[in-house]
């Protein structure tokens, strides 16, 4: 693949950074209510909250690919998230976030909550994550979030399950917000029969919500242990193998999956020119 880099102005002395979040806001995620649109489509803002452990306040600050500059820094109000939820482990808040309301709110899972904050007032809200019953570590590693085919910010959780061979029962559970209400609707798709006879584990992957597919992977058999990677169609409920691997070890730690249309995978298999010459 083939792209643009962008190096951002360095962030260092007294503005640098304790811990923090960020997204990338693009051209994409504008809509019809958007007041003042970017000029270009390869437009794109990053925005960043972090805390000073020093001052104990959240703190925002963006990058406009359109002015080349930082913003100055402003001060995050209403709820604010404790040292803990805003570190940098496994159960902190995650780093890349998602935007909805046509690029006005952005959503941070953290934990097993989710952190709101809206890019206009920069007021935010902090919202409890729905539960599965598995547990909050258990929920920690099977909870994706991302925007439902309408728009509305949706959960995709593993809700209670069991593996044994006689009562096997794996759920996947989507959780979508309305405009009345946070987690208002409930679906619950069954994936069990898609799996092998003898699976050990199942844990969500990714979710690429443009498409509407959840990735998730199982650990299977013994000597060797076999891992297998799944797509569900959130939109048909077809459950599809992608691939399977015997190494006994975990194939998709450094794996991260990323969701592009047509057009763009068509450019990335284009040799750039000059490229026979490198």
């Amino acid at each position: 693949m083939a792209g643009v880099v962008h190096v951002l102005p360095h962030l260092g002395g007294k503005d640098g950074l304790g811990y923090y979040a960020c997204t990338v806001l693009t051209a994409d995620d504008r809509d019809e209510k958007t007041i003042d649109p970017p000029r270009s489509s390869s437009y794109f803002r990053l925005v960043l909250v972090y805390k000073y452990t020093r001052c104990g306040f959240t703190a925002f600050r963006s990058y406009s690919s359109e002015e080349g500059s930082w913003s100055e820094e402003a001060k995050v109000t209403n709820a604010r998230l404790g040292n803990i939820q805003m570190g940098l482990t496994d159960d902190s808040l995650t780093h890349n976030g998602v935007v909805g309301y046509g690029g006005r709110l952005v959503y941070w899972l953290s934990k097993n909550v989710v952190f709101v904050l809206c890019l206009a007032t920069l007021q935010s809200t902090v919202v409890s994550m729905p539960r599965s019953g598995n547990g909050q570590t258990f929920d920690m590693l099977n909870t994706l979030m991302g925007l439902s085919p309408n728009g509305m910010l949706c959960a995709i959780q593993l809700d209670r399950m069991s593996l044994r061979p006689a009562n096997r029962r794996v759920p996947i559970r989507v959780t979508t917000c309305t405009d009345h209400s946070w987690w208002d609707t409930e679906e619950l798709i069954q994936v069990e029969q898609s799996l092998p006879e003898d699976v050990g584990n199942v844990r969500l992957r990714w979710f690429c919500e443009k498409s509407g597919a959840v990735f998730f992977s199982t650990i299977s058999g013994s000597n060797p242990l076999r891992s297998e990677m799944y797509v569900l169609n959130l939109e048909t409920r077809v459950v599809d193998k992608l691939v399977s691997d015997d190494r006994n070890s975990n194939p998709w730690a450094y794996v991260h999956g990323y969701e592009m249309d047509q057009t763009a995978y068509l450019a990335s298999l284009a040799e750039p020119e000059g490229m026979e010459d490198m």
